[in-house]
């Protein structure tokens, strides 16, 4: 079995501000559907990042009542699997053998049967569907990356919700070579370990997502934007009169016989500019990692109309 990582990544220590620092050097299950963008994650990969690198620090949603509500169900439908099943569940937290910065916390482990468990509590309709063996991709997604980082055999998928009287706990299997689609544990692994080097390593943040733009409806930008519209709409009218102007001008140059003509203040001419290299195209170059050539990336700063 895998050892566990360090001393702060035990039992005792999930949930402590040592452990939340330690969850800033890797990857943990809960982020990989956001890193990865599967259907229904929490956050963006541009969340995830930002929260790695420090560029800004996500809320602590520790004390959401939701979150906690979650909390309170996971001790409760823990305690009714250990009698179902005859044995005791500890949550565990893990680093995988061969890639540091792939982690995980499970919500249970038991060493005999090398089991983990994932505990949700869910609305009535995701509920139900897990009654049918319906598993969100989210969740999945965690528990597959979890099984990877873990060593463990399976991971059972354990939805409460004691508003469903007689059906209250739904448990579903989950096998390590279970996939989500064509995606599979391993892959994630890969996704991971690459997401990371790109984006934490050389510390180019992912793509922002619409996911990312949060709404302000302050007086000061709403003055702000309505001056930039208006200002907008002028340059746009400015530029429809700048290109008529020019093609005036092109049809004067050319019905000049004269390769150039000047005066009042400007000039006009009209030359030849070299095309583009194609160099994916140039067959010795194909073996040649030209990214280490590429110039240090430049912070780009803009503005757009937008539709509410």
């Amino acid at each position: 079995m895998i050892e566990d990582i360090f001393g702060i990544f035990n039992p005792k220590g999930i949930g402590s501000e040592e452990w939340k620092r330690e969850r800033k050097n890797g990857i943990g299950g809960s982020e990989i559907a956001s890193i990865m963008g599967i259907d229904g994650a929490f956050q963006t990969p541009w969340a995830i990042w930002a929260s790695k690198t420090g560029a800004k620090e996500l809320p602590d949603i520790g004390g959401n009542f939701a979150v906690q509500k979650g909390v309170q169900f996971e001790i409760v439908a823990r305690a009714k699997i250990e009698e179902q099943m005859e044995c005791s569940f500890e949550p565990k937290s893990w680093v995988h053998k061969d890639y540091p910065i792939c982690r995980a916390t499970d919500d249970g482990y038991n060493e005999e049967r090398n089991i983990i468990l994932e505990v949700k509590y869910m609305g009535q309709q995701p509920h139900e569907a897990a009654s049918r063996g319906i598993i969100p991709d989210k969740y999945k997604a965690q528990m597959l990356w979890n099984l990877q980082v873990s060593g463990a055999d399976h991971c059972l998928f354990i939805s409460y919700n004691p508003d469903s009287p007689g059906n209250e706990m739904v448990i579903i299997k989950v096998g390590r070579n279970d996939t989500i689609g064509d995606i599979t544990g391993e892959s994630m692994i890969e996704f991971g370990k690459l997401w990371w080097e790109t984006h934490v390593v050389l510390g180019l943040p992912p793509d922002i997502t619409s996911k990312d733009f949060q709404p302000i409806e302050t007086q000061e930008w709403k003055d702000l934007a309505y001056q930039f519209i208006k200002c907008k709409n002028a340059v746009d009218s400015a530029e429809k009169e700048l290109d008529v102007a020019k093609k005036n001008i092109r049809d004067v140059l050319d019905s000049s016989g004269v390769p150039a003509l000047k005066g009042f203040g400007i000039s006009a001419k009209e030359s030849l500019r070299k095309g583009v290299i194609e160099y994916s195209k140039i067959k010795e170059l194909s073996s040649v990692d030209l990214e280490k050539y590429r110039k240090k990336s430049i912070t780009v700063f803009s503005v757009l109309e937008c539709k509410e």
